[in-house]
């Protein structure tokens, strides 16, 4: 599926070439609605490209922090920090991604640092929007 890997938020400015070799890397993963993808406290592989459907961020009491959806990423803090997974994500609607394991991107940056050197920026983009979102929402 290159075509909706390439319009993912993390992929953003990439040569079709990069995305190409990016995708033959990455593991896809299929989860059916309702299924938890992501679970807090659970040691994070690495993150998420969402390809298709859409996915609710929780807090442990079951209250909805952000949805995210085709194109967009979950579990980026593993890539940053390598740290347990923060929060709950579960599956709303069936989805399709692609994941990026914390290993292969270790791999990544020593085989095409220019490629996770572009990751990298987009993911900083990404995570200081998040935050100046929930600034927003906490003023």
């Amino acid at each position: 599926m290159p075509s909706l890997l390439a319009q993912n938020e993390v992929l953003k400015g990439f040569e079709p070439s990069w995305v190409a070799w990016l995708e033959e890397r990455c593991i896809e993963i299929g989860f059916n609605r309702g299924d938890l993808v992501i679970e807090r406290g659970h040691a994070a592989i690495g993150l998420y490209l969402l390809l298709d459907g859409e996915v609710s961020v929780r807090t442990d009491r079951g209250g909805e922090l952000a949805r995210v959806g085709q194109g967009g990423v979950i579990g980026e803090m593993a890539l940053v920090d390598g740290g347990t997974r923060s929060v709950n994500v579960l599956a709303v609607t069936n989805v399709s991604s692609m994941l990026m394991t914390a290993s292969e991107f270790e791999a990544i940056k020593v085989a095409r640092p220019e490629i996770a050197l572009a990751v990298m920026t987009n993911l900083c983009r990404i995570l200081s929007w998040r935050i100046r979102n929930l600034t927003r929402l906490l003023s």
